[in-house]
């Protein structure tokens, strides 16, 4: 695993954008939080857990 990196903007959608194996997720357990948060393209702490199992050790989770 590695260590926690801050990311500008531009850097989070570039990533997103390259067809990498990123995935942005909101860190808001709650659902209601995470649809009034939700950013285009993020996945909710809910839907990250229940992909845990499947997802490559390589992908990049990114935090917001």
């Amino acid at each position: 695993m590695s260590a926690a990196t801050g990311r500008s903007p531009g850097e989070v959608r570039a990533r997103l954008e390259s067809g990498g194996n990123a995935l942005l997720v909101c860190a808001y357990a709650d659902e209601a939080k995470f649809r009034g948060a939700r950013l285009e393209g993020a996945i909710s702490l809910g839907a990250l857990n229940a992909m845990l199992p499947s997802l490559s050790k390589d992908s990049e989770i990114i935090f917001y």
